[in-house]
């Protein structure tokens, strides 16, 4: 039989709504009350009631996840999972549930149904419809991977701007001119902070960029086989190659398999996150290393502080990164 709220109080002689304030750590009870229903709940094998406690706390205990890519741009992109093990890291212990969407219908049903406490939403776009419903809403709001200044909403992101530039520029150190962009597409801030690094290494290095080696897609591995597929395919094609992500940077290295392409002898290849497989691939791939498991743990810090009521402001936290060398890249032949 399941432990009631009224047996405790019975035995400890007090009120049952002394009991559930002590329980859901409610004020109007003393310490010494609060640690003796606790004690108690233990010894008696009590388990709360997600529906009583929230009725208590007017707290649902859930948190929404809002990847709006949909569920097998996820499965695919070791980013997510890497975020999600810092945002676990930190509210695991607090008892959080987390509530997964990837869909509009699924987005708003959270916010108009108030079936979550706060959300966390990963890599909003410029234009996406969900906007919409963040700017009305009072649900404590944290975003990873983009920052929308318009929003006034919290976010964490790494220096897509910074590590580009230190990726390019190595390239060029190396004696690459003619190196090219698989970039995502525009809407996202990430291909803007790369586009912005890639031109700025350019210009830092005096060397006049050609337009028609930046080619914008998805973070997906087909678009780097597509990609790769377009700039080798030019007149006077690359030596060298700059991907938006490790994924883009998997694809390259696709069609060097299907076509007999040698890397890095034959063409030099940079990748964006260092995800896991990065130092498995053959060869080793050179790649700029992201935080990410610290941005998701940092990401989950700031929104449990929103949910206690304390202001975050429009924060834009900004995590370093840095080039990771490995074989995948090569001084320039001839």
């Amino acid at each position: 039989m399941r432990v009631t709220i009224k047996e405790i109080a019975n035995a400890l002689g007090v009120s049952p709504s002394t009991v559930s304030r002590a329980l859901n750590n409610v004020p109007g009870v003393t310490e010494e009350v609060r640690n003796r229903v606790r004690r108690l709940a233990r010894e008696m094998g009590y388990k709360p009631s997600a529906a009583a406690r929230s009725l208590v706390t007017k707290r649902t205990g859930n948190i929404g996840l809002f990847i709006p890519r949909g569920l097998s741009f996820v499965m695919t992109n070791p980013f997510f999972a890497e975020v999600m093990e810092g945002i676990v890291g930190v509210l695991d212990g607090d008892g959080y549930n987390y509530v997964f969407c990837s869909s509009p219908r699924q987005y708003r049903k959270l916010f108009v149904t108030n079936m979550v406490d706060g959300m966390i939403l990963f890599a909003l776009r410029l234009g996406d419809p969900y906007i919409d419903e963040l700017e009305s809403s009072d649900v404590p709001a944290v975003v990873v991977g983009s920052y929308i200044e318009s929003l006034g909403i919290p976010a964490v992101r790494p220096d897509d701007s910074g590590g580009t530039f230190q990726a390019v520029s190595h390239l060029i150190r190396q004696g690459h001119t003619r190196i090219g962009l698989l970039n995502g597409p525009l809407s996202s801030y990430k291909s803007r902070g790369c586009l912005q690094g890639y031109r700025s290494a350019f210009l830092e290095h005096g060397i006049e960029e050609d337009d028609s080696l930046l080619l914008c897609g998805e973070f997906v591995m087909d678009w780097g086989l597509e990609g790769a597929r377009r700039l080798m395919g030019m007149k006077n094609p690359p030596t060298a190659v700059m991907c938006a992500n490790d994924l883009i940077a998997q694809g390259v290295y696709r069609y060097a398999f299907e076509t007999g392409l040698r890397i890095p002898e034959d063409l030099s290849v940079v990748g964006f996150g260092d995800f896991p497989v990065a130092s498995y691939m053959t060869p080793p791939l050179t790649t700029v290393h992201t935080p990410l498991r610290e941005m998701g743990a940092r990401a989950a810090s700031l929104l449990r502080a929103l949910m206690q009521g304390e202001g975050a402001g429009t924060t834009n936290i900004v995590f370093p990164v840095r080039l990771v060398e490995r074989q995948s890249t090569a001084a320039k032949h001839g």
